[in-house]
């Protein structure tokens, strides 16, 4: 290759360079690249300005603080342990649920189905245990601070149980004219429901705001 050729490459060369420089350039390719980097960059700036005054957050729980422990006597869930341990077993697929339902559509004790009605009998002694529970200031089943999501929770489950008796015995105290009495079995059920809320995780607080919605 002689200097002539070499020469005519070079001229080749810087022409296709300034070619592509010329087409970038041209209003049709640069506004809609500007407008594309702006709607991407617009969002990024006001997020980075919008956070640049926040100061550095530290860890908002500490493990240690969290650990709650409270004593036997104390605990509303001793109680409600050895209720469920006494809680008769159930005779079929979810019968309170279906003597609260009936009350949805009849009123009275008389309404309520029959094997409900004895279960609840069955069941006075596991109430009254758990009773003495929600008498209580306050309850921890499992500690948070050392719990995870894979911990089974037994008795938080019973305690809906629990409530769905605790409504059917206020409805048989009001048949029977004792609504002070059927105001108490309300009340247990609403303390219990904060019981299960107070020092738990997310499914004790789902527990307990279904009681206390049940209950109210």
């Amino acid at each position: 290759m002689n200097k002539t050729d070499h020469s005519s490459d070079q001229n080749d060369s810087d022409a296709k360079s300034r070619s592509t420089w010329a087409y970038l350039c041209r209003p049709v390719v640069i506004i809609p690249t500007v407008i594309i980097t702006l709607l991407f960059a617009i969002p990024i700036v006001y997020r980075s300005t919008r956070l640049s005054g926040i100061p550095p957050i530290e860890e908002i729980v500490n493990r240690e603080d969290r650990e709650f422990e409270l004593d036997e006597a104390e605990n509303a869930f001793s109680f409600y342990r050895s209720a469920s341990a006494i809680l008769p077993p159930i005779p079929q697929k979810y019968p309170m649920i279906d003597g609260l339902e009936t009350l949805k559509f009849q009123r009275g004790w008389e309404s309520v189905p029959e094997e409900v009605r004895d279960y609840v009998k069955q069941s006075e002694p596991a109430l009254a245990e758990w009773r003495l529970g929600t008498e209580l200031d306050d309850g921890v089943q499992i500690d948070v601070s050392t719990s995870n999501w894979l911990a089974m929770l037994p008795i938080t489950q019973k305690l809906r149980e629990f409530s769905r008796l605790a409504i059917l015995q206020t409805v048989r105290c009001l048949d029977e004219g004792k609504p002070d009495e059927a105001w108490q079995w309300l009340r247990a059920a609403l303390r219990s429901s904060r019981h299960s809320g107070r020092h738990g995780g997310l499914i004790e607080r789902m527990v307990g705001i279904y009681i206390h919605n049940m209950a109210a």
